[in-house]
């Protein structure tokens, strides 16, 4: 009888430790997944509806938008460019070339066209909301940082419910 006691007890025990690490594994656990997914769609629809822009910004916001796709992916492009350059460089003269370091620095300046390209292109953005659309974009801005950081090393609290 104890035996048997014995062996049942076993038996649940090895049950729930399998269950436990199948549910760590699968990241039940991860406390991230509590926060809310971003929301679905084409970026341009999104920002519409966060920001409640009329129809008259919504032309104003296209125009903004294809004159930012215009210039970044000109930049994108160079970019790319360069980084092709970058990886060959590692068959010629490995990781003691000159070439490398002004490729590098190359990069580094496109990527800096990039951010000031998107500085100002929400900067035009801002520049036809109304206040209260303005501090929906700023708090909309600050959740899109958050999501960019790789793993969300920042554990700021999220920001308040847009009304």
């Amino acid at each position: 009888m104890k035996t048997k006691t014995l062996y049942i007890l076993i038996g649940i025990l090895v049950v729930l430790n399998i269950f436990s690490i199948t549910t760590f594994w699968l990241g039940a656990f991860d406390k991230r997944h509590d926060r809310p997914l971003p929301p679905r769609g084409a970026p341009e629809e999104i920002i519409a509806a966060e920001l409640g822009l009329s129809q008259g910004q919504m032309e104003q916001f296209r125009e903004l938008r294809k004159e930012h796709q215009r210039s970044t992916e000109i930049i994108f492009k160079e970019i790319h460019g360069l980084k092709s350059g970058l990886f060959d460089e590692v068959f010629v003269n490995g990781d003691s070339s000159k070439r490398a370091e002004e490729i590098i620095k190359q990069i580094s300046l496109k990527q800096e066209e990039l951010e000031r390209s998107t500085y100002k292109h929400f900067s035009k953005l801002a520049s036809i909301c109304r206040p209260d659309q303005r501090e929906k974009l700023r708090m909309f801005l600050r959740d899109i940082g958050r999501h960019m950081i790789p793993g969300n090393i920042i554990q700021a609290p999220p920001p308040p419910p847009m009304k």
